[in-house]
């Protein structure tokens, strides 16, 4: 759901199929960015990644979401904004927003603003 939200955000056409992309690791869509979707859950560390084309995925004007992120940490840019989702109950979830670097510093500090402080 937070993947499809990103992409409808993106201008990303609503009859795209947003879908977890396990068994390609990666999905791309287009918008206003390129949208890739990444699933490291079947990758063995920071090799696997950058094999695929990490400086493409992670360092052109384009939005990345990765999950099982812990797994090519290394290979994550140093300037992101790392976002963590938790189950709470039954259908509800808690969300961890964490910048790293100052211009997601910045960001983070403005949607607070916009969320009043949330």
């Amino acid at each position: 759901m937070l993947v499809r939200g990103i992409a409808r955000g993106l201008g990303v056409d609503e009859k795209a199929a947003v879908t977890s992309p396990t068994f390609v690791i990666v999905s791309e869509y287009q918008g206003r960015f390129p949208l890739h979707h990444i699933d490291a859950y079947r990758l063995h560390g920071e090799k696997d990644i950058v094999d695929l084309g990490s400086r493409e995925l992670f360092f052109e004007q384009a939005v990345s979401v990765v999950e099982w992120a812990d797994r090519i940490m290394g290979a994550l840019p140093d300037e992101r904004l790392d976002v963590q989702l938790a189950t709470t109950g039954e259908s509800e979830r808690r969300i961890a927003v964490t910048p790293r670097g100052k211009a997601y510093g910045r960001l983070t500090q403005e949607l607070r603003g916009v969320l009043g402080g949330a």
